[in-house]
C-alpha cells in the first residue's frame, strides 16, 4: 500500500504536518467536517444561540478527534519504522500549534488596550500560562471559572482546552513507548479504556464531593481527558483495521455502509440531543456524561473514516470542511473578539447585530491566521527546521522545554499579584453606593487580625458569637445570597436592623443546602430565611427542594428570583415558580418582573443595585417578610413609589437571564452597630 494510493483514498492537503514517509493521508475530509461542526458548536454556545445550552460538547468532539489522530500517526510511524520519533512528534506539535496561540497573545495586548482596557490586567496576568500550555493550571490556581464570570471575560479563557491537549501531547506518546515496548497494540488499546474510565470517575467522585467542584472537574487535565484516550483507543481500532490508508476500501458491501452511516448519524443526533438538552450545571455531564459524549464522537468519527460512501462525502462537503480547515483558528479568535465586542460570552446577549458582527470579524481574522500564519508558519519551519533541530537534539528539546516550565512557575505567580479592577470583589464594591461602604479600618483595629474561618474551603459568614443578634425588624431574619446581596449589604443593614446576611461573590444554588446546614449549627439561621441565588449558573431542582426541605422548620421561605441577561435566567426562574408552590411556608417575590419594568434600578451592569433598586429590594423584603422596614428619608426618597408585592409562588413568569461572577468571595466585615452582616472568604 503506497502513500500515493492513500492519499487517493482520503482527499487530502498539504498544510498538515506529517512525518516524512507516512502513510497515512495529511488530512481527512469527513474529519475537517466533523472539525467544523464542533467549532460551530462551541461558536453557537459562546454567542448565546438558543439551542445551544450544552455547545461547550463541541470542545469534547475535538479531543476525540485529536486523541484518535495523533494515537493512529504514531502507530504509523512505529508500523513503518519500528520506534516513535518522541523528540520529532513534540517539535511537530509545537511547530503546528505555538506560532497561532503566539501571535494571538501578542496582538491582544494592543487590541484589549483600545476595545477593553479594562481587561488588561487579567490578560497580563493570564498570558504567560498560556504561552506555557499552563492555561488550565493557572485558571484552578486563581480560581476562575469557565461557565461564570462578573465584569468583562477574560481574553484568553478559552485556552484552557489547549492545555489540557497540550499535557496529552506530552504524556501519552511517552506512554505509548513504553506500552508497545512490554505488550504491543492490545495493551495501548486496554490503557487508554482503562485511564478514560478512571478520568471519568474521578470527575464524578470529586463532583458528588462538593457543589463547588464542577468548575474544577472541567478544567483540570486529569478529570477532563476522557475524550482524549476515547479517540487513543479508537486510534488503535483504526491503525489494526487499516480504515485511514483505504484497507476497506471496495471490500465492504452496500449493508455494511449503510449500517456505518446510520451508526455516525444516530451518534451525532445523541451529541445534538445532548448539546440542545443539557447546560452547565446538569449533574449528568459529571457522572459519565462528558465519557457518553464521547463515546457518540467516537462513533461518529469511526463512521467517517471506516467507509467510504455518501456519508463520508456528506461530512467532508465544501462548507464544513471550510470551517473544518480553519477550526483551529476560529477557536483561538471567536472568543476574544467576543470579549471586545460586547464584553465577552459570560456576559449579556451579544444580540443579532452583536453575533454577526463577531462571527464576521472571527470568519476574517480566522482566514487570515489560517493562511498566513498557520500554513506559511509550516512552510517555514518546514524549509529551515532540519537545519536546525539536529543541532538542537533531544537535549535541547527537553532543556528548553524544561526552561518554559521553570519560567511559568516564576511568571504565573508573581502575575497573581497585579491588580485587576475587572475582578469580582471589585466590581462588587463598584456596585454599591459609595455612602454605604464600609469604612476603612483605623490604625488600632487594623493591628488585629481578622477571625479565620473555621471550616474551609466553604464561607462561615456568621455565628452567634461572632455577630451578636441585635433589636430590629431584622433580628430574625437570615439573608442567603450572591454578589447581588453582597453589595446591598449595608442598604439592607439600615433598612432591616438586626439582619443576618449572609452573601459570598459567585456563590451557586448548589451549595444552599451546605450552606443551611452550617449557619444552623452555628445557630445563625433566622426564623425567617431569605434565599436569592441562580445569578451565577442553572439551579439544579433537586438543589432547590433540598433547600426547602431543610427550611421547612423555618416560619417563612422568602424566595427571590432573578434579573439578569443570562441564558439560564429563565429557566431558572420557572424552576423557582414552580417548585415553591409546594411548599406551605414559602413567599416568592417576582424581583425579574419589577427588574424588567424598571431598568433604572441597576448599575451599568444590569444586575447589581444603585440605590433605588436598593430601596426597593428592601421594600419586597420587608413585605414578603411580614416586618415594618426602616427608612431614612433619603432611602424614602430613592424608593418612593416602588413597592413590590410577594406573591404566593404558585405564579409562574417570564424573566431575562442571569448574571455571572467569579474569583473568591470577598471578605467583607460590616461593624456591629450596622447589622449582623459579615462574609468570609472561601475558595
Amino acid at each position: 500500500m503506497n502513500e500515493a494510493g492513500a492519499v487517493a483514498v482520503r482527499p487530502a492537503q498539504t498544510e498538515e504536518s506529517v512525518p516524512a514517509g507516512s502513510g497515512l493521508p495529511n488530512r481527512v475530509a469527513a474529519l475537517d467536517g466533523l472539525r467544523g461542526l464542533a467549532v460551530a458548536a462551541v461558536v453557537a454556545y459562546h454567542l448565546r444561540l438558543a439551542g445551544f445550552e450544552a455547545g461547550f460538547l463541541g470542545v469534547d468532539l475535538f479531543f476525540v478527534i485529536s486523541g484518535f489522530i495523533i494515537t493512529a500517526r504514531l502507530l504509523d510511524e512505529h508500523g513503518r519504522t519500528g520506534r516513535i520519533d518522541l523528540p520529532g512528534f513534540y517539535r511537530r506539535r509545537l511547530w503546528r500549534l505555538m506560532p497561532a496561540v503566539l501571535v494571538l497573545v501578542l496582538l491582544a495586548f494592543p487590541i484589549t488596550a483600545v476595545f477593553a482596557p479594562d481587561a488588561l490586567p487579567r490578560l497580563a496576568s493570564d498570558a504567560p500560562a498560556a504561552l506555557v500550555y499552563l492555561s488550565n493550571v493557572w485558571q484552578l490556581w486563581s480560581v476562575q471559572s469557565y461557565f461564570e464570570t462578573m465584569g468583562r471575560d477574560p481574553v484568553l479563557r478559552h485556552l484552557w482546552s489547549l492545555s489540557v491537549e497540550q499535557h496529552y501531547y506530552l504524556l501519552w506518546p511517552a506512554l505509548m513507548v513504553v506500552l508497545l515496548r512490554w505488550r504491543g497494540l492490545g495493551l495501548v488499546a486496554l490503557v487508554a479504556v482503562l485511564l478514560a474510565a478512571a478520568s471519568t470517575a474521578e470527575m464524578a467522585r470529586l463532583y458528588t464531593a462538593g457543589p463547588l467542584a464542577a468548575n474544577f472537574t472541567y478544567l483540570a487535565t486529569h478529570t477532563h481527558a476522557m475524550g482524549l484516550l476515547a479517540g487513543s483507543a479508537l486510534g488503535v481500532l483504526a491503525h489494526r483495521r487499516g480504515w485511514l490508508v483505504g484497507a476497506t476500501a471496495g471490500h465492504e458491501g452496500r449493508g455494511v455502509r449503510a449500517f456505518s452511516a446510520l451508526a455516525g448519524l444516530l451518534a451525532l443526533a445523541g451529541l445534538g440531543t445532548m448539546v440542545h438538552a443539557w447546560h452547565s450545571a446538569t449533574p449528568a455531564l459529571y457522572l459519565g456524561g462528558f465519557l457518553l459524549a464521547s463515546l457518540l464522537a467516537a462513533v461518529a468519527i469511526a463512521s467517517a473514516v471506516a467507509h467510504e460512501g455518501a456519508w463520508s462525502r456528506l461530512l467532508g462537503c465544501a462548507p464544513l470542511r471550510w470551517l473544518g480547515t480553519r477550526s483551529y483558528s476560529i477557536y483561538l479568535w471567536h472568543w476574544p473578539i467576543g470579549v471586545w465586542v460586547f464584553d465577552g460570552p459570560g456576559q449579556a446577549e451579544p444580540g443579532v447585530a452583536g453575533a454577526l458582527v463577531v462571527v464576521g470579524l472571527t470568519a476574517l481574522a480566522a482566514e487570515i491566521s489560517y493562511r498566513w500564519i498557520e500554513l506559511d508558519a509550516r512552510r517555514l519551519v518546514q524549509g529551515w527546521r532540519e537545519r536546525l533541530t539536529p543541532a538542537l537534539g533531544g537535549a535541547g528539546l527537553w532543556a528548553g522545554s524544561a526552561a518554559a516550565v521553570g519560567a511559568a512557575a516564576l511568571l504565573v505567580p508573581a502575575a497573581a499579584s497585579l491588580p485587576a479592577p475587572g475582578f469580582a470583589a471589585d466590581a462588587v464594591a463598584a456596585a454599591e453606593p459609595a455612602s454605604l461602604r464600609t469604612p476603612a479600618p483605623r490604625e488600632a483595629d487594623a493591628a488585629e487580625p481578622p477571625a479565620a474561618a473555621t471550616a474551609p474551603p466553604v464561607v462561615l459568614s456568621v455565628s452567634a458569637t461572632t455577630v451578636p443578634a441585635l433589636s430590629g425588624s431584622g433580628r430574625d431574619i437570615t439573608i442567603i445570597g450572591d454578589s447581588v446581596m453582597l453589595g446591598a449589604r449595608h442598604y439592607l443593614a439600615r433598612a432591616l436592623p438586626g439582619v443576618r446576611v449572609d452573601a459570598a461573590v459567585g456563590r451557586q444554588f448548589s451549595e444552599a443546602p451546605q450552606r443551611i446546614g452550617e449557619l444552623r449549627e452555628h445557630d445563625a439561621l433566622g426564623r425567617t430565611v431569605v434565599l436569592h441565588l441562580g445569578t451565577n449558573g442553572y439551579i439544579v431542582e433537586r438543589h432547590l427542594r433540598s433547600a426547602l426541605r431543610l427550611l421547612q422548620d423555618r416560619q417563612r421561605v422568602v424566595l427571590i428570583d432573578v434579573h439578569a441577561a443570562r441564558r439560564w435566567t429563565e429557566q431558572n426562574n420557572e424552576i423557582v415558580a414552580r417548585v415553591a408552590g409546594e411548599f406551605p411556608n414559602v413567599v416568592r417575590v417576582d424581583w425579574a418582573t419589577l427588574g424588567r419594568d424598571n431598568p433604572q434600578f441597576f448599575v451599568s451592569d444590569g444586575i447589581h443595585l444603585n440605590s433605588a433598586g436598593m430601596s426597593a429590594l428592601a421594600g419586597a423584603l420587608a413585605e414578603a417578610a411580614g416586618v415594618p422596614l426602616f427608612e431614612p428619608s433619603a432611602m424614602a426618597r430613592a424608593g418612593q413609589g416602588i413597592r413590590l408585592k410577594a406573591t404566593r409562588a404558585t405564579e409562574r413568569l417570564r424573566a431575562t437571564p442571569t448574571e455571572a461572577v467569579e474569583d473568591r468571595p470577598a471578605v467583607v466585615t460590616v461593624p456591629a452597630v450596622d447589622a449582623d452582616v459579615e462574609s468570609h472568604q472561601g475558595l
